[in-house]
């Protein structure tokens, strides 16, 4: 679990957090939706310590966060923010295994189970036949893909996600869903989501927090809970509502007068 009580940031002295406090349950996705600017990012960033607070607190599992990650980060958090693997000249399935290297003992082959953590995602992901491509082959949408899927590989207890859905072809982007959906599913791991994507966030996350623009409060809601009133007042822009015919969730469309 996470919990956020009183967090500030400041970048500069501009003021990006205020008072922020929010708690993410274990088995939870929670999705953090807000009008650009907003701090949705600077918050998930703070929840992967990566950078500093200037006040309140942060605890996982009732723990500082700086206390929690120590020596054991990659087994507890996982961070998933765009970019470009460093050596493009390395394999597919090479680059997903390095998400493995914390786990493998000194000079020892990788376990079966990380062989089976591998394989499992590169199913997941359509990414098998890639397999022995060379990183820099790949189109912009499956290096997207292959770096989401290196940061699912740790299995750390609690991923958190920055815009992920970026440079994503829809097919992806449904493979990325049901993925997540499976990562939290023993409720025992925590998923958190900021960007811009609003439609996937209400498919996928089981509670949205909503960046007020008012005073910069943060509302917690259901997704089904969510109005075109609701896109109104967040993002100042006006939008149609309709309702997915499988799960009842809402849909976002635009329309251009």
């Amino acid at each position: 679990m996470i919990e956020c009580k009183d967090l500030r940031l400041a970048i500069r002295g501009n003021e990006i957090l205020r008072s922020i406090s929010v708690t993410v349950e274990d088995g939870e996705i929670a999705g953090l939706l807000g009008a650009a600017g907003c701090g949705k990012t600077m918050l998930a960033r703070a929840m992967a310590g990566a950078i500093p607070l200037q006040g309140g607190e942060m605890r996982y599992d009732g723990i500082p966060v700086e206390e929690y990650l120590g020596e054991l980060r990659h087994e507890r958090l996982s961070y998933f923010k765009t970019s470009v693997p460093e050596n493009t000249d390395d394999t597919l399935v090479n680059f997903l295994f390095l998400a493995r290297m914390p786990y493998k003992r000194v000079f020892k082959r990788y376990s079966d189970y990380d062989l089976q953590v591998v394989e499992r995602y590169l199913d997941l992901f359509g990414l098998a036949p890639l397999r022995d491509h060379p990183l820099r082959t790949l189109s912009d949408s499956v290096l997207q893909r292959a770096v989401i899927a290196h940061s699912l590989i740790t299995e750390a207890k609690t991923l958190i996600m920055d815009d992920p859905t970026s440079y994503l072809d829809i097919e992806s982007v449904s493979r990325l869903g049901r993925a997540l959906q499976k990562y939290v599913l023993s409720g025992e791991r925590t998923v958190v989501l900021a960007g811009n994507d609003l439609n996937f966030i209400l498919q996928t996350a089981d509670r949205v927090l909503l960046f007020e623009p008012a005073d910069g409060s943060i509302t917690r809601c259901r997704p089904e809970e969510i109005t075109a009133d609701t896109v109104r007042r967040i993002y100042g822009t006006e939008v149609l509502l309709s309702r997915n015919i499988y799960n009842g969730r809402p849909e976002v469309h635009l329309y251009i007068e």
